[in-house]
């Protein structure tokens, strides 16, 4: 469930449930059963795109800057429950979504310091990597933003239009019209 909710971002906000089987058939091809996917979309594509941008600020900057170096766009969140008990980190690329979870049936402590970033991340680093190397992860697939966005320069921690004084500067994306008009001094 998990797995199916970072993917849905990487879809631009369309669902599509999770399955294990695709189809069963006999010998000779006739079909007795078949999954049917059935997309629906549950969240705007502007807003999945935000949240996309925001993950990929994790990798950036955040607890999934140990991924960074990795030759592709990519977006991701750690995670840890009290007590090291659980670690997991679920990342996507613009067409794959991969989801490592360390940790044991009964609730275990899996070790001081085993946070999503140093447990889980470092699995999820290989499978990313080898599928770079394999050639089914494309280095040039982008995430591609959907009408109704706008980009901006802006003040890293306020957020709002680089003016005088502004020493740190990055680009931002905003839903057209909610972008900043105050300027920061």
């Amino acid at each position: 469930e998990l797995a199916a909710g970072y993917t849905t971002l990487a879809n631009q906000g369309v669902r599509i449930d999770p399955y294990l089987i695709e189809r069963v058939s006999t010998r000779d091809g006739h079909v007795l059963e078949e999954h049917l996917l059935r997309p629906a979309e549950v969240i705007e594509p502007q807003i999945s795109f935000l949240l996309t941008r925001m993950l990929e600020g994790v990798i950036d900057r955040g607890t999934g800057v140990s991924a960074r170096y990795i030759d592709a766009e990519l977006a991701g969140k750690t995670g840890t429950t009290d007590f090291f008990t659980d670690a997991w980190f679920a990342g996507f690329t613009p067409k794959y979504s991969l989801l490592v979870w360390v940790g044991y049936d009964q609730n275990r402590f899996l070790g001081r310091g085993m946070t999503g970033a140093t447990a889980a991340l470092p699995i999820w680093r290989l499978m990313i990597e080898a599928g770079l190397e394999e050639g089914w992860i494309d280095p040039d697939d982008e995430f591609r933003p959907p009408p109704g966005l706008t980009t901006r320069r802006v003040e890293y921690r306020t957020g709002l239009l680089p003016g005088k004084g502004a020493k740190r500067v990055v680009r931002e994306t905003f839903i057209a019209g909610t972008d900043p008009v105050q300027i920061y001094d």
